[in-house]
This record gives C-alpha cells, structure tokens and sequence, in this order.
C-alpha cells in the first residue's frame, strides 16, 4: 500500500516538471543578456550604495557616465551645475536634487553649496543629465597658501615651489565664486591651485587684494609706510597701495614724526585713510624787523627778496641776508632768530677808494655816464674794463651776491621743480635775479629721483644758462 501511495503522489507533480524547466531556461537567457550588457555597454555599472528617499540602503543608485570635471558655476534656482569636461575639453550642465549624493574627498556627506567655482570633482550622471552622485576628486593635487605666482601666459607654463605646470585657454580662475581673468591676479593674492599630473586646471583665491589710500598725510611725503610685515614704502602724493586682505597696523613716518592705524582692507574695495590727526608741530616763528641805511636797499633772506617796509616773520633758527644797493658795498651775514621779537640794524659800507683812483675820478669824471662801469663812482672807462676781467677772473664765491640787473635761467629739465638754496623758484624753464657765489640747486618732479648739483655764479656781468639732464625715474 505504501508503495502504491507514492507512484500516486509522483504522478500528480509530474504534469508541472515541463513547466519548471521553461522556467529556468528563461531566467539563465535573461542572466545572459543582463550579463552582455554590462560588458558592451558599460552602462548600469553600480557604485556605492546612495540612500534616496523611499529607498532602503540595500537598494543601490546606477549611474549611466562618469567624467572628471571643474566647477564653473552653481545655479541654486535652477538646481544645476556647470562643469569644465577635462577629457571633451568642453563645458557639460548637469541637474541635482534631493536625491544627488554630494561628498567631499573623505567620502564625508556635505551640501551642493559647499562646492566652490575652480573645485576638481568626479561626476556619476544619467543620461537624462541627472546627476547621481558628485565627489571632491581624490585624483587631484592641489597647492595652498601660494603667493607670488610665476605665470608665463606665452608658454601657457607657470611655476610652484620651482617646478613647473602646463595650462590651457580654458583654465578656471575664481574669486569668490566668481570667474576672473589672469590678468585680475595680483602678487599680493594668497591662492589654491588644483590639477592632475604635470596641468593645472583651476587657481582660486583665498585671499585676495584691495586697494588704500591716504588723506591729509601731507607732512609724511619724503618719509616711509609700512602695511604689516610689507617692505617700507617711500610716501609720496596721491599715492596708492595695493594690499592683500586683511588687518593691519598701518604705520607713517617722517623725520621724528610717526602715526599708527589698525585697518581692514577688503577684497577689491578702495580703504582711505585719513592720517590728519597726526601733524608736525607749528614751527617756531619770530617776528623781526630790519633798519637799512641808505635807505631804498634791497633785502634778500635765504635768497629771497623781502619787503621790508613793516615787520615780518622767520622760522626760528639760522638764516642768510645779503642787502644790497647800487654805490655801495654789498651786506652778506647769518642771522639767528631764537626770540618772538628782533630787531635787527644794517648800515652799507661804500666802497674804499685809493689815491690813485680817486686822482683819476678828478680828471675823467666828465666820462662817468659814458661806460657801463658796475661800480657809479667809477669814472675811468679802461680801468673799469680792467677791474671788471679782474674781478670775473678772481671772483670770491664764497660771498655771496645779488646782480640785480641781469637773470639767471634754468631750461632743463623741463617740468622739474627747482629749488636754489631749497628755496622753490619755480617750474622749469624759469628764470629769477642773478645771485653771485657759490649756491646748491635742486631739481625734483613726482615719480622722479631728487638731484642736486653745486653751482658756482661769478659776477661777469652776463645773464647765466643752466641745463641739466633729464631726471631719472623711480
């Protein structure tokens, strides 16, 4: 009875063995195939396990293409981001949403936003553009905090720490998440630069540069700036100094006189600073007043003449005056203002006269007027022709004098400012009274080196030319 039982039970399920094959049959074909296309086509290539919403970790993202890219632009309204294809050399927009999986180089989930312009990222995509998962590239290289970069744009070669990378018209340059040119680069930038191998794909700037400059500093032009750990800086008018962002102690001096200011200069932005509360002390002043006898002489101080007729003030200190008038023996003498009020007496001399000038005074003063003696109480003309060579040829330059009828003319170099004894008289070409002696000229123009030179006037009678070369250029 037993055996008979189970020839039954056997023939009940042999009628679904014909179905069972097919069955399996089917499922080694479609394995095939499946198997194929992972093979040919390389697509629904799985990698690591993303979890979307509705889906459990157990169900992994496929992706249709993969490429190496940097970033050129977010476009959070839009929900897409713009890619510099390294391998098509062309620019690729591709979508994200909710579901895109977005992680830095330690595989550490971050948001689309922390992605900045000029980043290296690997790309997992659909064929619908979509993206599946973007990644900080772990195949990239980069360099931090670089400075004073060495770009050759001919070669399309730039320099890091003495070696040497290549790069393309479609390098990617970013501030602040904004492209610029390699030009908007300056040697104050602190920058990051990104690349694979021996190129360089992207340079971003950390830190960038803005501009300062200076309001009422007129009493620290000649002197030095110093903008944190800079080189000094030689200040001059309307100045301005290109710095990188940051805070700094700004420091001015000037022959004793020193001001400080903590400032913060901004990415692109202008910083003026108003260094109007630090100022030189008022110069001591005296008033002096002068009594010259003869009466209607000339009075020059340091060079310049001075109306005299009321009191008038000097620095404190020493100054030169020389007092002339036609007939008389000529006044050069140093003074020293050291009090509020000075008075101060000048009695001409008149010339000594010999014996045997004044004899021939007597017999040729029908001839005075008729000779262009310097000196009116000369009378004979051939001995003033002599006296004249003589004194041109044996000049004592270390008087100094004033030739008020003739001039002296300072042509070149054009535009410079020219100083005679440091006192200013003017843009060249300009000309001022004849000084006799021994004098310093200095000539100086903005953006130019200061010289000086020592000039010696003699009292020949002639008016004087001077020409110097062309100054030379900071």
């Amino acid at each position: 009875m037993k055996h008979d039982k189970q020839g039954n039970d056997y023939d009940k399920y042999r009628k679904y063995i014909p179905f069972v094959i097919l069955i399996a049959m089917v499922a080694l074909v479609v394995s095939v195939i499946t198997g194929e296309a992972d093979t040919n086509g390389g697509h629904k290539t799985q990698i690591n396990t993303v979890t979307a919403p509705g889906l459990s970790p157990q169900e992994p993202v496929t992706y249709d293409r993969q490429i190496l890219g940097v970033v050129k632009s977010i476009d959070t309204d839009k929900k897409s981001i713009t890619l510099y294809n390294i391998a098509e050399n062309d620019e690729l927009v591709l979508y994200y949403d909710g579901a895109t999986s977005v992680k830095d180089k330690y595989d550490q989930e971050i948001t689309m936003s922390q992605l900045t312009v000029g980043e290296m990222v690997d790309a997992y995509y659909l064929l619908n553009n979509n993206i599946v998962e973007i990644t900080m590239s772990k195949d990239a290289w980069e360099y931090k905090k670089v400075s004073n970069l060495v770009i050759n744009n001919d070669k399309k070669m730039l320099s890091i720490s003495s070696r040497n990378y290549q790069f393309t018209e479609n390098l990617i340059i970013a501030s602040e998440n904004e492209l610029i040119n390699l030009i908007d680069l300056s040697d104050k930038d602190e920058l990051t630069l990104k690349g694979v191998g021996s190129k360089v794909y992207s340079i971003m700037v950390t830190k960038g540069h803005g501009y300062v400059r200076f309001s009422n500093y007129e009493d620290f032009i000649g002197g030095n700036l110093e903008i944190g750990n800079d080189n000094m800086i030689a200040i001059s008018k309307d100045m301005l100094v290109v710095v990188r962002e940051g805070d700094y102690k700004l420091t001015m001096e000037n022959a004793g006189l020193t001001g400080s200011k903590l400032i913060r200069v901004l990415r692109d932005q202008e910083l003026l600073v108003d260094m109007g509360e630090f100022r030189k002390e008022a110069p001591r002043v005296g008033k002096v007043e002068f009594t010259v006898l003869p009466n209607g002489a000339d009075l020059y101080v340091d060079g310049k003449e001075v109306d005299y007729s009321e009191p008038f003030e000097l620095k404190y200190g020493e100054h030169t005056v020389t007092v002339s008038l036609s007939g008389y023996e000529d006044y050069t003498g140093t003074i020293t203002i050291d009090e509020s009020s000075m008075q101060f007496f000048i009695t001409l001399a008149e010339p000594t006269v010999t014996e045997e000038e004044s004899d021939s005074d007597d017999s040729s003063s029908t001839n005075s007027n008729n000779n262009n003696s310097s000196n009116t109480n000369s009378s004979n003309s051939s001995n003033n022709d002599a006296s004249l060579e003589e004194e041109v040829n044996n000049a004592d330059t270390s008087k100094n004098s004033v030739d008020s009828d003739h001039k002296i003319y300072v042509q070149t170099p054009i535009g410079a400012s020219v100083y005679w004894n440091g006192q200013l008289m003017g843009t060249a070409p300009v000309n001022f009274t004849k000084q006799v002696g021994s004098y310093t000229i200095s000539l100086a123009a903005d953006g130019y080196e200061t010289v000086s030179y020592p000039v010696i006037i003699a009292d020949d009678g002639d008016d004087i030319y001077l020409n110097f070369p062309n100054l030379t250029q900071k």
